[in-house]
Order: C-alpha cells, then sequence, then structure tokens
C-alpha cells in the first residue's frame, strides 16, 4: 500500500512532463515538421514509419488507451524520465515493457483531461536504416482528476530500432518542466 501511495505522488508531481509518457504525444496541435523522407528499402526504418507509429501512440493517448500507446514498446525497453518542477526534480528508471506499461496506466489514473498547446517532432533515421531516433518538444495544459491545472514542457528522445521488421521503441528519454497554473487573482 505504501509503495502504491509513493508512486501516485511521483506520478502526480509528475506525470504532466511527459505524459508517455509525454512520450506523450497526444494530438497534434501543429503539424509535424519532419526532415525530408528518402525512399529505402521495406527491411529498413524509414521517416515516414516511424511517423505513423507517433501518430498511432497520439491516437492511443487522446484515447487514453494503454495498450495502443505501449504496442510499439520493444519487450526489452527502457526509459528514463525526468521531471521538473521549481522545488523537486524526479528521475525515474523504467526497464522493461511491464514497468512501461504500468507506469502510463498510473498515469492515465491521474489525468482528466490534456490539452496540446504546442509540438515539434523531428525524425532521424541512422544509416543503414536499423535504427531511427525521434525528437518531440511539447508545451501542454494539463487537468487532474482532482482539478488542479498545470502548464509543462517536454523533450521527448525516443530510439526506434527494427524488430521483426517492424519499428519498436527501445528507448526513450523524457524531460519535462510542470508548473501549477496560476489562478486569477482579482
Amino acid at each position: 500500500m505504501q509503495c502504491k501511495t509513493i508512486i501516485k505522488g511521483i506520478l502526480t508531481a509528475s506525470m504532466l512532463s511527459a505524459s508517455l509518457m509525454s512520450f506523450s504525444v497526444p494530438s497534434l496541435a501543429k503539424p509535424l515538421t519532419l526532415v525530408q523522407a528518402t525512399t529505402q528499402a521495406s527491411d529498413q526504418l524509414t521517416q515516414e514509419k516511424i511517423t505513423q507509429v507517433i501518430a498511432a501512440i497520439q491516437k492511443a493517448q487522446k484515447e487514453k488507451n494503454v495498450e495502443g500507446v505501449t504496442k510499439f514498446l520493444a519487450p526489452f525497453a527502457s526509459a528514463e524520465v525526468t521531471r521538473r518542477s521549481s522545488d523537486v526534480s524526479i528521475v525515474s528508471q523504467l526497464v522493461g515493457k511491464d514497468k512501461l506499461v504500468e507506469y502510463v496506466r498510473l498515469t492515465y489514473e491521474l489525468i482528466k483531461s490534456r490539452e496540446i498547446l504546442e509540438q515539434e517532432v523531428n525524425v532521424n533515421i541512422v544509416e543503414g536504416g536499423q535504427l531511427g531516433i525521434a525528437t518531440i518538444r511539447t508545451v501542454k495544459q494539463t487537468t487532474t482528476m482532482d482539478g488542479k491545472e498545470y502548464y509543462s514542457a517536454s523533450l521527448d528522445v525516443i530510439h526506434f530500432a527494427l524488430i521483426d521488421k517492424s519499428p519498436m521503441i527501445v528507448f526513450f528519454r523524457t524531460q519535462g518542466w510542470v508548473a501549477e497554473r496560476p489562478t486569477n487573482r482579482k
């Protein structure tokens, strides 16, 4: 019980950064900004394939669909999630798909709504087409189940690898900054 309370406390203080997870990239407020795609063989990663995965994750995030958000995680995927506010910085290391799925599930239990205010996505493919990196910068407004509103900004760097001819996430690093939305004072 105490562990669950600690996890919820950590998530409350942080979930606004990256909701995966701010890899959490719910729906786009602005069109994706991408480097020009090049023609590559079907057994290689392409910017188009990675962009399709990101779009599928964003759609699932909007629906709070844990399975849809996490289905592109490799079984051995890992993450480093850093959340900062004015008085605290929390770093979480998550190893394995099961841990990441639980993280997303607990995060969604705390979030009532989320709105992307601005977002930029860049995708690069490593020569040879076996690895790709997506960089996502997001600014959003989030309301928690208890009615508190927050502004957050995050930088997500997501590493993709071609696994069984499918683009899969093998690692991501999220750095998020969170601040409670000021109330109107008269």
